[in-house]
């Protein structure tokens, strides 16, 4: 099963305003904001370990600062109650509270300070979905921007100064944020980047060093079915052929935090300004996780550097599209797919894009959606993978020229400078050379604003591949999966669905399960008890409407057959 997270702290930010300006680097003489936090862990507390956090920022003229605190972030809501004892500094108070915010009044111009606790507000071991909560145990910590910290919602410029540091910590406990590893940190950032801003202390052991500007830096915890030489290998691997890819960096230095969860079968994960962290049960297989850090690590470029702003929903298909397309790519590049799993990723796709309730919606309805509707947030993934297949068989038609949607990507890095810059379909569209362009943007036109189905080229695959239409089903659980693991009991099931008909009874206990959200045709297992002792429960989650979708076929015996191509 796989289960990631990559996108929703940037929509807590923009819902709460702070990113309501460009990214491009401030204009010499022009004032930088200083935003400090001081971070303080105390191990012994009233409901565990807590940490005290003072936050210092320059307050607006008007004397009235609009403040930011933690309120929805990855599914996740009323984040708010993981903070306690929130209070300004003397010369300042709260005048009044919103949804996610409040106004504090100062003396105009002047420093505000706050000081607040951030504390877990949940019990038990480390799990899918509530890690995307502050995580404060006598383990680890760990937090981001949009569920742990408290910052002033105004336009502090086109950058800041970010200053913190880190005491109280215990000595064998390691630091591993998205600025560094070090205890203390001053430097200028964007605004995006703060926003995407992962922050976690904790027994980590160093899996590997980064050995050089560039690199990334891999720590873990607990015990896995890999050895930790192995993780080092598959990061470094996947970290150096996308960068080879992109020609350059994302950013001077990334990390990869792997934490174990309770969860089975299970993998999850959230990208992070330079970095990600992953989560996993602890019989996961190197190769579902090497899949998973392959997509996730891509975002530093498609995602970051490459930012879908302040419409980020309607951009899904290329940040998480066209980065799904890549993942697969690169790990079949690597070695790690055979032709026939390649061929296979390919197909699912189509499978999922062509069988989706959001089949045929318009890129406003699929945005308006995307936050609220589990089935229409998977819709994106597919429909940028298959644009992208499009794109990269028929760019080098348009153009002339050889030139791909490998050179495109490229090209839109490289225009960046190193900075974060926002995503446009004109932006896309004019990454062609000029005869191409016209054509891009038709196909974004009529594929994503109009959802109008992609066909599959022929082509995409090489010559020793055909496309068939094939009937096709639904993946379709049967019950409501993310509450079921956040709750760890059996929730919604549906009558007369897949679950329902193979007997998963509601309200049982959910002791482990396993799927795989892309593929109705691979089993469902769960392990549940309902007071009559555990036993496992297995069926094929496949809705009840049969669909037609374009299929990859080998046919080895076409003249001039070559081996599939990426």
């Amino acid at each position: 099963m796989l289960r990631t997270g990559s996108g929703p702290r940037l929509a807590a930010a923009l819902a709460a305003g702070v990113l309501a300006i460009g990214l491009r680097p401030a204009p010499l003489g022009a004032q930088i904001d200083t935003l400090r936090y001081l971070f303080h862990y105390e191990p012994v507390g009233i409901g565990g370990p807590r940490l005290a956090v003072d936050v210092e920022f320059r307050g607006e003229r008007s004397g009235v600062t609009r403040v930011v605190e933690p309120s929805r972030w990855a599914g996740e809501d009323s984040l708010w109650r993981s903070i306690e004892r929130l209070e300004p500094a003397p010369g300042a108070a709260i005048v009044s509270r919103g949804d996610g915010s409040f106004l504090i009044r100062h003396l105009p111009g002047a420093p505000v300070r706050i000081h607040y606790v951030l504390r877990q507000d949940w019990t038990g071991p480390l799990r899918y979905p509530v890690m995307h909560r502050p995580v404060l145990d006598d383990a680890r910590i760990l937090f981001n921007q949009s569920n742990g910290l408290v910052f002033p919602s105004r336009s502090l410029g086109d950058s800041i100064v970010l200053q913190y540091r880190w005491t109280g910590l215990p000595s064998n406990w390691r630091i591993l944020t998205s600025f560094g590893a070090k205890a203390d940190y001053t430097g200028l950032v964007s605004l995006r980047e703060f926003a995407g801003a992962s922050f976690a202390a904790g027994d980590f052991r160093l899996v590997a060093a980064p050995g050089g500007p560039g690199g990334v830096t891999i720590e873990a915890q607990g015990a896995w079915r890999f050895a930790d030489a192995d993780l080092a290998r598959t990061v470094q691997s996947l970290w150096g052929a996308e960068t080879r890819f992109w020609g350059g960096a994302a950013f001077d230095h990334a990390f990869v935090l792997l934490l174990p969860i309770a969860n089975g079968a299970t993998l999850a994960g959230d990208a992070f300004t330079a970095g990600f962290v992953a989560a996993a049960d602890s019989t996961t297989e190197l190769d579902g996780l090497g899949r998973l850090l392959a997509h996730e690590l891509f975002h530093l470029w498609n995602g970051q550097r490459l930012a879908a702003i302040e419409t980020e929903a309607r951009f899904k298909w290329f940040t998480e599209g066209v980065t799904d397309y890549y993942a697969d790519r690169i790990f079949r590049q690597l070695g790690r797919y055979a032709d026939s799993t390649y061929r296979g990723r390919v197909n699912a796709v189509f499978r999922n894009y062509y069988s989706s309730p959001a089949r045929g919606d318009s890129r406003a309805d699929v945005a308006a959606r995307f936050w609220i509707d589990q089935s229409v947030k998977r819709y994106p993934y597919v429909q940028g993978y298959a644009l992208a297949l499009y794109l990269q068989a028929n760019l080098p038609r348009w153009a002339g020229v050889p030139f791909d949607l490998d050179s495109l990507m490229v090209g839109l890095f490289r225009g960046a400078h190193g900075r974060s810059i926002e995503i446009t379909d004109s932006l896309v569209a004019g990454g062609a050379p000029g005869p191409a362009r016209d054509s891009v943007a038709a196909a974004i036109r009529r594929y994503v604003d109009e959802g109008q189905m992609i066909p599959a080229d022929p082509d995409a695959l090489g010559r020793c591949v055909a496309v068939e239409t094939q009937p096709v089903y639904a993946f379709d659980l049967g019950f409501n999966g993310p509450a079921s693991m956040r709750d760890r009991v059996i929730r919604g099931v549906q009558a007369g669905g897949p679950a329902a008909r193979a007997g998963v009874p509601e309200g049982a206990s959910l002791l482990g399960y396993r799927w795989d959200s892309s593929d109705p045709t691979a089993p469902v297992l769960l392990q549940v008890d309902d007071g009559h002792g555990p036993r496992v429960i297995r069926y094929l989650p496949r809705g009840v409407q049969m669909f037609l979708a374009p299929q990859y076929v080998p046919t080895p015996q076409a003249p001039g057959c070559l081996t599939i191509r990426p």
